[in-house]
Protein backbone atom coordinates (compact mmCIF):
# COMPACT_ATOMS: atom_id res chain seq x y z
CA UNK A 1 0.00 0.00 0.00
CA UNK A 2 1.29 3.24 -0.92
CA UNK A 3 2.44 5.77 1.75
CA UNK A 4 -0.10 8.82 1.31
CA UNK A 5 2.07 11.65 3.24
CA UNK A 6 0.81 15.24 3.10
CA UNK A 7 4.10 17.18 2.84
CA UNK A 8 2.21 20.58 3.28
CA UNK A 9 -1.63 21.46 3.76
CA UNK A 10 -0.70 24.87 4.74
CA UNK A 11 -2.23 28.35 5.31
CA UNK A 12 1.09 30.74 4.80
CA UNK A 13 0.25 34.29 5.47
CA UNK A 14 2.25 37.36 5.44
CA UNK A 15 1.46 40.99 4.64
CA UNK A 16 2.37 42.48 1.06
CA UNK A 17 6.33 44.16 1.75
CA UNK A 18 6.64 47.62 1.16
CA UNK A 19 7.54 47.19 -2.85
CA UNK A 20 3.78 45.78 -3.67
CA UNK A 21 1.75 48.14 -4.44
CA UNK A 22 -1.90 47.95 -2.75
CA UNK A 23 -4.14 49.52 -0.53
CA UNK A 24 -4.97 46.63 1.36
CA UNK A 25 -2.60 44.01 3.21
CA UNK A 26 -2.28 40.82 1.19
CA UNK A 27 -3.06 37.32 2.72
CA UNK A 28 -1.67 33.98 0.79
CA UNK A 29 -2.47 30.83 1.54
CA UNK A 30 -1.22 27.71 0.40
CA UNK A 31 -3.19 24.63 0.54
CA UNK A 32 -1.92 21.44 -1.23
CA UNK A 33 -2.51 18.00 -0.46
CA UNK A 34 0.43 15.34 -2.48
CA UNK A 35 0.12 11.71 -3.05
CA UNK A 36 3.22 11.25 -4.46
CA UNK A 37 2.85 13.34 -7.37
CA UNK A 38 -0.50 14.01 -7.43
CA UNK A 39 -1.37 17.07 -6.54
CA UNK A 40 -4.96 17.07 -5.04
CA UNK A 41 -5.13 20.46 -4.95
CA UNK A 42 -3.09 23.64 -6.15
CA UNK A 43 -2.04 26.65 -4.45
CA UNK A 44 -4.01 29.40 -4.24
CA UNK A 45 -3.75 33.00 -3.02
CA UNK A 46 -6.06 35.45 -1.45
CA UNK A 47 -5.95 38.76 -1.20
CA UNK A 48 -8.23 40.30 2.38
CA UNK A 49 -10.52 42.04 -0.36
CA UNK A 50 -10.87 38.58 -2.21
CA UNK A 51 -14.26 38.55 -3.30
CA UNK A 52 -16.47 35.80 -0.89
CA UNK A 53 -16.75 33.09 -3.97
CA UNK A 54 -13.11 32.88 -4.00
CA UNK A 55 -12.67 32.40 -0.30
CA UNK A 56 -15.51 29.38 -0.74
CA UNK A 57 -13.77 27.85 -3.26
CA UNK A 58 -11.02 27.98 -0.86
CA UNK A 59 -12.28 26.41 1.95
CA UNK A 60 -14.10 23.79 -0.58
CA UNK A 61 -10.43 22.83 -1.24
CA UNK A 62 -9.70 22.40 2.21
CA UNK A 63 -12.28 20.47 2.86
CA UNK A 64 -11.35 18.08 0.14
CA UNK A 65 -7.88 17.20 1.62
CA UNK A 66 -9.81 16.33 5.10
CA UNK A 67 -9.11 18.81 8.13
CA UNK A 68 -7.27 16.00 10.08
CA UNK A 69 -4.59 16.06 7.52
CA UNK A 70 -4.15 20.04 7.25
CA UNK A 71 -0.99 21.28 8.96
CA UNK A 72 -1.11 25.36 9.31
CA UNK A 73 1.97 27.49 9.33
CA UNK A 74 2.55 31.42 9.19
CA UNK A 75 5.94 32.88 8.01
CA UNK A 76 4.23 36.33 7.82
CA UNK A 77 5.59 38.52 11.22
CA UNK A 78 9.09 38.44 9.89
CA UNK A 79 8.83 41.80 9.14
CA UNK A 80 7.34 42.43 13.16
CA UNK A 81 4.10 44.23 12.23
CA UNK A 82 1.98 41.13 13.28
CA UNK A 83 2.17 37.86 15.16
CA UNK A 84 1.99 34.45 14.53
CA UNK A 85 -0.71 34.70 16.43
CA UNK A 86 -2.51 37.46 14.92
CA UNK A 87 -2.03 36.17 11.65
CA UNK A 88 -3.50 32.70 12.74
CA UNK A 89 -6.53 34.94 14.09
CA UNK A 90 -6.68 36.35 10.35
CA UNK A 91 -7.38 33.32 8.55
CA UNK A 92 -9.86 32.07 11.01
CA UNK A 93 -11.77 35.34 10.00
CA UNK A 94 -11.19 35.44 5.98
CA UNK A 95 -11.63 31.45 5.74
CA UNK A 96 -15.41 30.28 5.77
CA UNK A 97 -14.92 27.47 7.91
CA UNK A 98 -17.41 26.43 11.01
CA UNK A 99 -15.61 26.98 14.32
CA UNK A 100 -15.44 23.15 14.64
CA UNK A 101 -13.82 22.87 11.50
CA UNK A 102 -11.16 25.51 12.94
CA UNK A 103 -10.65 23.60 15.98
CA UNK A 104 -9.82 20.31 13.97
CA UNK A 105 -7.06 22.32 12.07
CA UNK A 106 -5.80 23.71 15.34
CA UNK A 107 -5.79 19.86 17.10
CA UNK A 108 -3.20 19.12 13.78
CA UNK A 109 -0.32 21.47 15.07
CA UNK A 110 2.76 18.79 14.15
CA UNK A 111 5.59 18.52 16.72
CA UNK A 112 8.18 20.47 15.46
CA UNK A 113 5.56 23.81 14.87
CA UNK A 114 4.80 23.58 18.55
CA UNK A 115 5.77 26.70 20.86
CA UNK A 116 7.95 26.08 24.00
CA UNK A 117 6.82 28.14 26.92
CA UNK A 118 9.99 30.33 26.23
CA UNK A 119 8.69 30.76 22.77
CA UNK A 120 5.48 31.60 23.35
CA UNK A 121 6.47 34.38 26.58
CA UNK A 122 8.83 36.01 23.80
CA UNK A 123 5.77 35.99 21.18
CA UNK A 124 3.70 37.51 23.87
CA UNK A 125 6.45 40.18 24.64
CA UNK A 126 6.35 40.95 20.92
CA UNK A 127 2.78 41.16 21.01
CA UNK A 128 2.64 43.86 23.97
CA UNK A 129 5.53 45.50 22.54
CA UNK A 130 3.40 46.26 19.63
CA UNK A 131 0.12 46.68 22.16
CA UNK A 132 2.07 49.54 23.41
CA UNK A 133 3.45 51.62 19.96
CA UNK A 134 -0.16 51.27 18.83
CA UNK A 135 -1.05 53.34 21.99
CA UNK A 136 1.72 55.86 20.97
CA UNK A 137 0.44 56.05 17.57
CA UNK A 138 -2.88 58.75 17.98
CA UNK A 139 -4.57 56.09 15.70
CA UNK A 140 -7.27 54.41 17.63
CA UNK A 141 -7.78 51.61 15.54
CA UNK A 142 -4.56 49.98 15.95
CA UNK A 143 -4.94 50.14 19.34
CA UNK A 144 -8.22 48.14 18.93
CA UNK A 145 -6.85 45.47 16.27
CA UNK A 146 -5.37 43.46 19.09
CA UNK A 147 -8.76 43.11 20.27
CA UNK A 148 -10.54 40.44 19.38
CA UNK A 149 -13.54 40.85 17.08
CA UNK A 150 -15.96 40.87 20.35
CA UNK A 151 -13.59 41.58 22.78
CA UNK A 152 -14.16 44.14 25.88
CA UNK A 153 -11.77 46.54 27.75
CA UNK A 154 -12.62 47.00 31.41
CA UNK A 155 -11.42 50.46 33.12
CA UNK A 156 -11.30 50.30 36.63
CA UNK A 157 -14.26 48.57 37.33
CA UNK A 158 -16.11 50.77 34.39
CA UNK A 159 -18.50 50.21 31.65
CA UNK A 160 -16.50 47.95 29.21
CA UNK A 161 -15.96 48.58 26.45
CA UNK A 162 -17.19 46.25 23.67
CA UNK A 163 -16.17 45.01 20.03
CA UNK A 164 -13.79 46.90 17.55
CA UNK A 165 -15.87 50.39 17.45
CA UNK A 166 -16.03 50.62 21.52
CA UNK A 167 -12.34 50.18 22.09
CA UNK A 168 -11.52 52.52 19.12
CA UNK A 169 -13.38 54.83 21.16
CA UNK A 170 -11.54 53.97 24.58
CA UNK A 171 -8.30 54.64 22.61
CA UNK A 172 -9.48 57.73 21.58
CA UNK A 173 -10.83 59.41 24.56
CA UNK A 174 -6.99 59.26 26.04
CA UNK A 175 -5.11 60.08 22.62
CA UNK A 176 -7.37 63.40 21.98
CA UNK A 177 -7.61 64.22 26.15
CA UNK A 178 -3.74 63.50 25.86
CA UNK A 179 -2.52 64.58 21.96
CA UNK A 180 0.99 64.13 23.61
CA UNK A 181 0.38 60.98 25.48
CA UNK A 182 3.32 57.79 25.71
CA UNK A 183 2.70 54.77 26.73
CA UNK A 184 5.60 52.66 28.17
CA UNK A 185 5.91 49.18 28.87
CA UNK A 186 7.08 48.51 32.06
CA UNK A 187 6.57 44.48 32.17
CA UNK A 188 4.79 41.31 31.23
CA UNK A 189 4.03 38.88 33.40
CA UNK A 190 2.62 35.16 33.03
CA UNK A 191 -0.64 34.93 35.60
CA UNK A 192 -2.23 31.66 35.77
CA UNK A 193 -4.11 31.42 32.01
CA UNK A 194 -3.77 35.42 31.93
CA UNK A 195 -0.77 38.24 31.02
CA UNK A 196 -0.77 40.92 32.75
CA UNK A 197 0.47 43.94 30.84
CA UNK A 198 2.28 46.69 33.29
CA UNK A 199 2.29 49.86 31.66
CA UNK A 200 3.19 53.88 32.60
CA UNK A 201 1.44 56.87 31.23
CA UNK A 202 2.54 59.93 30.54
CA UNK A 203 0.64 62.66 28.70
CA UNK A 204 -0.58 66.30 28.97
CA UNK A 205 -4.20 67.45 29.63
CA UNK A 206 -4.44 69.91 26.87
CA UNK A 207 -7.23 68.21 24.71
CA UNK A 208 -11.21 69.89 24.91
CA UNK A 209 -11.54 70.94 28.62
CA UNK A 210 -8.12 70.12 29.16
CA UNK A 211 -6.31 71.31 32.51
CA UNK A 212 -2.46 71.84 30.74
CA UNK A 213 -1.62 69.51 33.40
CA UNK A 214 0.62 66.97 33.15
CA UNK A 215 0.36 63.07 34.26
CA UNK A 216 2.49 60.37 35.37
CA UNK A 217 0.58 57.12 36.29
CA UNK A 218 1.66 53.59 36.01
CA UNK A 219 -0.84 50.87 35.93
CA UNK A 220 -1.62 47.47 34.54
CA UNK A 221 -3.74 45.41 32.22
CA UNK A 222 -5.12 41.72 32.90
CA UNK A 223 -5.47 40.09 29.60
CA UNK A 224 -7.21 37.19 28.43
CA UNK A 225 -6.28 35.58 25.15
CA UNK A 226 -8.59 33.73 23.14
CA UNK A 227 -7.51 31.14 20.49
CA UNK A 228 -7.10 33.61 17.97
CA UNK A 229 -4.22 35.20 19.44
CA UNK A 230 -5.79 38.17 19.88
CA UNK A 231 -7.03 39.79 23.53
CA UNK A 232 -10.49 39.05 24.06
CA UNK A 233 -10.99 40.28 27.71
CA UNK A 234 -9.10 42.76 29.14
CA UNK A 235 -9.29 44.52 32.73
CA UNK A 236 -7.42 48.07 33.18
CA UNK A 237 -6.32 49.38 36.61
CA UNK A 238 -4.65 52.44 37.78
CA UNK A 239 -4.87 54.96 40.94
CA UNK A 240 -7.63 57.02 39.54
CA UNK A 241 -7.45 59.01 43.05
CA UNK A 242 -3.78 60.15 41.97
CA UNK A 243 -4.67 60.67 38.46
CA UNK A 244 -7.54 63.80 39.55
CA UNK A 245 -4.77 64.53 41.75
CA UNK A 246 -2.73 65.29 39.03
CA UNK A 247 -5.13 67.40 36.73
CA UNK A 248 -5.89 69.29 39.81
CA UNK A 249 -9.25 68.07 40.55
CA UNK A 250 -10.63 68.80 43.76
CA UNK A 251 -11.08 65.84 45.97
CA UNK A 252 -14.81 64.67 47.51
CA UNK A 253 -15.27 66.19 51.11
CA UNK A 254 -15.20 63.61 54.04
CA UNK A 255 -17.97 62.26 55.66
Amino acid sequence: MRNRTLTAAMASLFLASASVQATEPQIHFLARAVDHDQHLSSPATVAENQPYDRLMQLARRIRLIGFSRILYGSDSARGGRTTPRQQWGMFQGMVPHSEAEIAAIARNAAPYAKLSSNEVQTEMKQFAKQYTAAWCSQDPARVAAFFAESGSLTINGGTPYVGRAGLTEAARSFMTGYPDMVVEMEGLDHVGDQYRFRWRFTGTHTGPGGTGRKVRISGYEEWTIGSDGLISKSLGHYDQTDWDRQLGKAEPPNP
